[in-house]
Order: C-alpha cells, then sequence, then structure tokens
C-alpha cells in the first residue's frame, strides 16, 4: 500500500535537479543582502543565529564566517547532508520541519528568499510564525524575506526553457486560487520528470494580520536587498523586521 503523496517541497527539494536548476543563483547579491542587514541590526559577535529554511546553508555559511554562531535548520535530508559538510564549532545544521521548534533561543532568526508560504493550509503557515516566536530571546529579531505579491500580476502567465547538459528544463509560471505556481518539466533523453513550486501570494495587510495574531511586531520593512524603503507598488521584495511584542 502506497504512503501518502509528499508535498511539493519534499519532492522537489530532494531532487539534485533543483539544484542544477539554481546553480546559477546571485551569490554576490545574498552577500550583500546579508551585509546590509548585519549593519542594519548592529549585531553583537555573541549573537546566536538561526536560518530557517536553510537548504544547503549557504546564508548559514556566510553569516558563520562573519564571526556568527549559527544553525541551519532545514527539511530537505540531501540538502543537510551537504551542509552539515561544512559544520564546525559554531556551525551546525538539523534536518526538521519549521513548524516544529527546538529547544534553543536565538537573537536572530532568518527566513530568506521566499522560504514560507508552502502550505495549503494556512494554519499551517502562521504554525511556522509560532514555532519562531517560541524560538526567540526576548529582545530577539525576526526577518522575513518574501517575493511581493501585490507586484504579481494575477493574470501571470510566463514561460521559459533552460538547457542543461544532456537535457532541458521547460519552466511555466501561473497564478491561480492565491498562489503563484511553477511548473517544472525536465526533459533528459527520453526521460521526463515533473516537479513544482508554489507558495502563496501574500500582501501587506496578510503578513501584519498573521504577525498580530502570533505576537509579533514589525519595526520596519524593505522592498529590496538595499533595504530601501517599501513601496507596495514597484518593490520587488517585502523584508520584514520584527521582534516578540513585550506581554
Amino acid at each position: 500500500m502506497a504512503g501518502p503523496r509528499k508535498e511539493w517541497f519534499e519532492e522537489w527539494f530532494e531532487s539534485p535537479y533543483y539544484d542544477l536548476l539554481y546553480a546559477k543563483r546571485n551569490e554576490e547579491e545574498a552577500g550583500l543582502f546579508l551585509d546590509n542587514l548585519l549593519i542594519y541590526l548592529n549585531l553583537s559577535k555573541e549573537a546566536k543565529i538561526l536560518d530557517l529554511a536553510c537548504g544547503k546553508g549557504r546564508h548559514s555559511i556566510y553569516l558563520n564566517k562573519k564571526g556568527y554562531n549559527v544553525t541551519g535548520l532545514d527539511l530537505s535530508e540531501r540538502s543537510i547532508a551537504y551542509a552539515k559538510t561544512f559544520q564546525n564549532n559554531s556551525l551546525r545544521f538539523l534536518e526538521q520541519d519549521m513548524r516544529v521548534p527546538l529547544n534553543s533561543k536565538y537573537n536572530l532568526i532568518v527566513n530568506l528568499f521566499t522560504s514560507f508560504g508552502y502550505f495549503d493550509v494556512e494554519d499551517e503557515n502562521v504554525k511556522v510564525l509560532e514555532s519562531v516566536k517560541y524560538m526567540l530571546k526576548q529582545d530577539g529579531i525576526f526577518i522575513i524575506d518574501y517575493l511581493n505579491g501585490q507586484k504579481i500580476p494575477t493574470d501571470l502567465n510566463y514561460s521559459d526553457t533552460k538547457e542543461f547538459s544532456g537535457g532541458y528544463f521547460k519552466i511555466r509560471k501561473t497564478v491561480a486560487n492565491g498562489y503563484i505556481i511553477k511548473k517544472i518539466e525536465i526533459i533528459k533523453g527520453t526521460e521526463t520528470l515533473n516537479f513544482s513550486e508554489k507558495v502563496r501570494l501574500y500582501n501587506c495587510t496578510d503578513f501584519e494580520n498573521m504577525f498580530k495574531q502570533v505576537g509579533l511586531q514589525i519595526l520596519n520593512t524593505f522592498g529590496d536587498y538595499n533595504l530601501n524603503k517599501f513601496d507596495p507598488i514597484n518593490s520587488e521584495r517585502m523584508i520584514y523586521i520584527t521582534k516578540m511584542i513585550k506581554e
């Protein structure tokens, strides 16, 4: 008897084709973003950082090289196995669902590059934020970096083809029922594989309501990786700086 069908992220993030498709991610841009955040936060070198949904650990590794004690957490067994090859006394990686909190407290928790909004049941996405709040120290900061859903056209119909050695990706993006959906068809010789990505199209009000629901207060909102002011119409990103509301 077959087991329950895996979620899209469980299948896609475990595939080696995921790394192949995103092999040319802009590392310089990612480093600049993290540097800008560290300058803005003026974070003590004694701070403990959690990189939530860390993937293969590129941001965790970068932050650790800056002198911070960093933990990276991700659901993907394959990604964490790779990330663990970089572990040291102040850098560790854990395989775990981000809806389940660790029994540790952090000065800074980051969730970067639209690594949220994966779950069909909205309460499950809120559980991620509840988990974050549980793991924050009293004066800790939580940063979430998400695509600006208000800028995505509701009639989006984007397609592209990307080649790789021995095959190619056929990619199509659409918007349906409040989600941005990316269908990825992989064609290699006679083999065809299909994967998908699916995240919610949140707007400012959605995030404000979720933060209020779990007890997080917005300190600032930026619209890009240079930390320019957020513009709901023109900004590419929604980058929220939040902290725990004191009761």
